[in-house]
């Protein structure tokens, strides 16, 4: 189940309480980032729009977050975290970055390829061997 705000962001109900294995480092370092977005959840109603149904939506959603957020340090004893916190972990955001320069280097050394069938796929050949996640 999904929640929308007017801050044109969805929320994902299930996912805040679905445990997702990380370790315990990672899930102690992504319960402190959630904790220390706790004061702009508290302030979201001061920058959307307040229509009654804006605020039943974001009084659920708080109360919801507070129950999930709530469990994380004793998931993160154990090494888990929930999935709507762990979506993109510290990890996989040093694989992107790693990913980015390395597809600048990929499109520098096609540059001379002239012919756009050939640099098409060249290109998805050198993406394909560089990819840091899977595609489902």
């Amino acid at each position: 189940m999904r929640i929308a705000l007017q801050n044109d962001k969805s929320y994902d109900i299930s996912a805040m309480f679905q445990p997702k294995q990380v370790g315990q480092k990672t899930a102690w370092l992504l319960f402190r980032q959630n904790l220390s977005a706790l004061p702009k959840a508290l302030s979201l109603p001061t920058r959307m729009s307040c229509t009654p149904v804006n605020i039943v939506k974001w009084l659920l959603l708080l109360s919801l977050h507070l129950v999930s957020l709530l469990s994380l340090p004793f998931l993160a004893c154990l090494g888990y975290s929930m999935k709507a916190y762990s979506f993109f972990t510290p990890d996989e955001a040093q694989r992107m970055q790693s990913y980015q320069r390395e597809l600048k280097q990929v499109y520098a050394q096609l540059a001379h390829i002239e012919d756009p069938d050939e640099y098409q796929r060249r290109l998805r050949e050198e993406i394909r061997r560089i990819k840091p996640f899977q595609t489902r």
